[in-house]
């Protein structure tokens, strides 16, 4: 007899290579999109951080506390996805959720293209 249908049997396997998909992908999909928010939070702070020392070298004032959280409140409502307290501390922007060091040590720019040595047999 000859059966247009599936049997059980082929219906679970699929179902379960299914589940083990999922249960692999959930995690891994988690992990991306922390690191997402992470990354636009921290560069939210460095913009933050930047603008911030704009506005107070054209408006020639020094910082105080009630000056950095009224210019937060008129320029960025929402700077990160979480919640969390953004302070500025010595010239540096702090979230309360998330740490950044600005990298000190990046390469000066020269006039090579460092991926072209890679591409080119000398």
């Amino acid at each position: 007899m000859n059966s247009k249908g599936y049997t059980l049997i082929e219906l679970l396997v699929v179902i379960a290579v299914l589940v083990i998909i999922v249960f692999i992908s959930v995690p891994i999909i988690s992990k991306l999109i922390n690191h997402a928010q992470e990354s636009v939070c921290i560069n939210n702070l460095k913009t933050i951080e930047r603008t911030y020392l704009i506005f107070l070298y054209d408006s020639d004032t020094d910082h105080e506390d009630s000056i950095f959280n009224q210019y937060l409140i008129e320029n960025y409502k929402d700077v990160c996805i979480d919640v969390c307290l953004i302070t500025y501390n010595e010239g540096k922007v702090i979230c309360s959720e998330y740490d950044y060091e600005e990298q000190s040590n990046e390469e000066s720019p020269n006039d090579e293209v460092p991926w072209l040595n890679n591409l080119v047999d000398v």
